[in-house]
């Protein structure tokens, strides 16, 4: 069975809530919504409603021991890793979103320049 955290904190700018789905063999999906100016209760209520079951999880390299009561102390330290988990693991979708822009990029503007060098042989040739 599957735990899942849901931490809604303040990050100095916005109000946030952290996601962390922890599977029974100990891997860790964490996903991030930014509420902005600090929830109501109804707020938080259309987050669950609405947002919750959509909100994008991402697989991390880091593992939990599952442990059923935790001490406030120790909340704090896994929240924290997870934190880190959910940056590093933005970053890296991050850097792979930008290397496969880069690459259609390259692809389009090689395409172009065939495009016009083709052009420019057909108007030598008439």
């Amino acid at each position: 069975m599957d735990e899942v955290i849901t931490t809604i904190y303040y990050d100095g700018q916005f109000w946030a809530a952290l996601v962390e789905k922890i599977s029974s063999d100990g891997t860790v999906r964490v996903g991030r919504y930014v509420f902005g100016s600090e929830p109501d209760n109804g707020d938080i209520l259309r987050f669950y409603r609405d947002v919750y079951d959509d909100l994008p999880l991402r697989q991390t390299e880091g593992r939990f021991r599952i442990k059923k009561k935790r001490t406030p102390e120790e909340q704090e330290r896994c929240f924290s890793k997870s934190l880190v988990l959910y940056s590093e693991s933005r970053t890296e979708y991050l850097r792979e979103r930008k290397a496969i822009r880069r690459e259609a990029r390259d692809r389009d503007k090689e395409e172009e320049y065939r495009r016009k060098r083709e052009k420019k042989r057909k108007r030598r040739n008439h």
